[in-house]
């Protein structure tokens, strides 16, 4: 999805095997306009087909704050002739935009690593460019950055350099919930997503946000099945709702009967809780972005991530992935967020 604005553009797309759904993305951009005024805000809503994409789309055309400029549709299966002549297709549909024309102040997008995204940045003429964080992902944006400010994107060398055109971005702004040291030359400006102060909590109840690391095949399903049970049994006698990430299929999902409630939401987890009356005591997961944008937003909840070993994870090239968003994670400082790293006390 990309968002332009009169001093703004985003964009949230998909990435192969990390596919990133635009309504989550969504939260970041709306926070981040609610806290910068602007004149006005367009979107360029790049989307893949997905079940109730429509509905989506819909909802994003009512967004008040938001002027739909056009929706591009991303196809994956498309592959040699027909992939490069949807390419041009695109690349021609966005000159005639003119986004230039626009006179955007800024621009925001959510996935570094898209060249689709990146094209609409650099057709944007904007001052300012700014990464949204799209949770888990901002800690390797941040060190690659580091390293090399050209974007290593999976596309081919020459269509990105001859064709594309694309340059590095040599000045990012990062908006991130996570204080992070950057490149030199970037700059990072913290947010925080919005709560609501002064509710209930009941310790007796426990969220649990899933994540498709089954479907990934990161972890095996016999594994998952099995840590699930210890934390059932650890946790007795609370009450755990289990809240599936949209990517985990129902035929797992039917494996995990022992818990009190399965729950597939239709808005984001941040949205859920700020709306929530009696607030859980307990949030526990993977490493899952709701425990990098939560924890301090709702200090009166325990926010509790099940750190994974290397003979635990099942494809070994996700191991070295693994090792550093590991590493970020015990770096984040927060008195109500901590690992669980055995089950005999709480």
């Amino acid at each position: 999805m990309s968002v332009y604005t009169k001093n703004l553009e985003l964009n949230t797309a998909y990435r192969q095997q990390r596919e990133i759904c635009i309504r989550d993305n969504l939260i970041g951009v709306k926070n981040y306009i609610e806290t910068h005024k602007k004149k006005k805000n367009y979107v360029i809503l790049a989307i893949k087909y997905y079940k109730n994409h429509k509905n989506f789309i819909e909802v994003l055309r009512k967004e008040a704050s938001l002027d739909l400029l056009r929706i591009f549709y991303i196809k994956q299966d498309k592959t040699g002739v027909l992939l490069y002549h949807d390419v041009l297709r695109k690349m021609i549909l966005i000159e005639l935009l003119g986004l230039k024309n626009y006179n955007f102040d800024e621009v925001l997008f959510t996935n570094y690593y898209s060249w689709f995204q990146n094209y609409l940045v650099s057709k944007s003429g904007a001052k300012k460019i700014i990464l949204i964080s799209d949770g888990t992902g901002i800690f390797d944006v941040v060190e690659n950055r580091k390293i090399t400010k050209k974007t290593p994107f999976k596309a081919n060398k020459i269509f990105v350099d001859k064709i594309l055109r694309l340059k590095p971005i040599e000045y990012l702004n990062i908006y991130s919930p996570v204080n992070l040291k950057t490149a030199p030359g970037d700059s990072l400006e913290i947010f925080r997503f919005k709560g609501l102060e002064a509710r209930k909590v009941d310790q007796q109840k426990i969220y649990f946000v899933g994540s498709p690391l089954v479907e990934l095949s990161y972890i095996s399903s016999e594994f998952n099945s099995e840590y699930f049970t210890k934390i059932r049994n650890f946790f007795k006698p609370k009450n755990i709702y289990y809240f599936a990430h949209r990517r985990e299929s129902d035929e797992n999902l039917k494996n995990y009967h022992l818990f009190d409630e399965i729950i597939r939401d239709k808005v984001p987890f941040e949205t859920r809780l700020s709306t929530e009356k009696i607030l859980p005591g307990i949030i526990i997961s993977y490493l899952s972005s709701v425990l990098i944008n939560l924890p301090e937003v709702y200090p009166n909840i325990q926010f509790i991530y099940l750190p994974l070993e290397n003979d635990q994870i099942t494809k070994d090239e996700f191991i070295p992935k693994y090792k550093n968003l590991k590493s970020n994670f015990e770096n984040l400082k927060s008195k109500n967020f901590k690992a669980l790293t055995h089950f005999n006390d709480e």
